[in-house]
Order: structure tokens, then sequence, then C-alpha cells
């Protein structure tokens, strides 16, 4: 008579470690996916905020640049043998031939664009002149920033003023006449 046999638990433990290790390596993988997708999402989202301040030092450049030609429009206009209201409409005037040609051909190189592949660009959408000594002027501008291929659109609304009391120009600062709206992304 034979003896009967019983089965043997000899590969069962290789079978469990090698089900335990499918497991583990499989969690591996999905939690390195995970990571590499936070990864390329933070990277998504600094490109995205280096995009919008580029296209936000683009418009505050153009500020700078409508800030220095009122002050130097402020500077131009003598004071001493003209009354308040011609000197004001020589404000008008002046401002009013300077700033659509400045604008429109400006080059924006004060920017970094080390790491963008083209610098930001600022579109002058609209141009409302100054039509009395009471009405501001009104520049709506677009800037427009790539920054590894994530690109931003930021418009902007700059209104300038005319000076309430241009006998006391050396209490005027330039930047006291100019408001910057920031308009909504849409």
């Amino acid at each position: 008579m034979k003896p009967k046999s019983h089965p043997s638990n000899q590969g069962s433990v290789l079978a469990v470690v090698l089900i335990f290790f499918a497991i583990l390596s499989t969690l591996g993988a999905a939690l390195l996916d995970l990571s590499t997708i936070n990864y390329k999402m933070k990277l998504v989202s600094q490109h995205h905020k280096h995009a919008f301040y580029l296209a936000e030092a683009a418009i505050e450049e153009a500020y700078a640049l409508i800030a220095n030609e009122i002050e130097t429009t402020l500077h131009a206009i003598s004071v001493d043998e003209i009354n308040n209201v011609q000197w004001k409409q020589q404000y008008i005037t002046k401002l009013n031939e300077q700033l659509l040609p400045l604008l429109q051909n400006h080059t924006y190189t004060h920017l970094d664009t080390v790491h963008s592949e083209t610098p930001p660009m600022v579109t002058l959408l609209s141009f409302e002149s100054f039509r009395n000594h009471y009405e501001p002027c009104k520049i709506l501008l677009e800037s427009t920033a790539t920054y590894y291929r994530v690109f931003h659109d930021q418009k902007a609304r700059i209104e300038i003023d005319v000076p309430n009391n241009p006998q006391h120009l050396t209490a005027i600062n330039p930047e006291s006449l100019i408001r910057i709206i920031y308009l909504p992304i849409e």
C-alpha cells in the first residue's frame, strides 16, 4: 500500500512573494505617475505666473513711458507768459500729438525675455485723446506674453488727467495724473 501523499506547500511561499511584489510594483508605479503629474502641474503653474508677470511688466513699462512723457510735457511748457487755460490747452495738444506715436512705435526691450520665446507684445487697442480740460485721455492696452508655450493676455486702461493748477508745477508728481486699471481677463 502506498502512503497517502500530502500536497507540498513549498512553492506557495514563492507565489505569495511574487504577488506581493507585483502589488508593490503597481503601487510604486502609480505613485511615480502621481508625482510626475504633480511636478508637471507645478511647472505649468510657474510658467503661467512668469507669463503673467511678463505681460504685466510690459504694461508697466508703457505706464512708465507715459509718465515720462507727461513729466517732459509739464516742464516743456512755460507758465510765465500764458494763463492757466492756455497752458492746459498746450498740455493737451502736446500730449495728444506725442502719446499715440510713442505707444505705437515702442519696443519693450527692458523686460527679462531670456526664457521667453518672444518678447511681450503691447497692442494699443484704443486711444481716446483729450477733448477738453475736464475729461481724461483714455488709453486701452493689451499685453500678451508667452513663456515656455504658456500664453497670458492682460488688458489695462490708462487714464491721464490735466493738472488743475499749472502754477505749481514743481509740486505735481506726473504719476498723480495717471490711473492704471487692470481689466479682468475674459
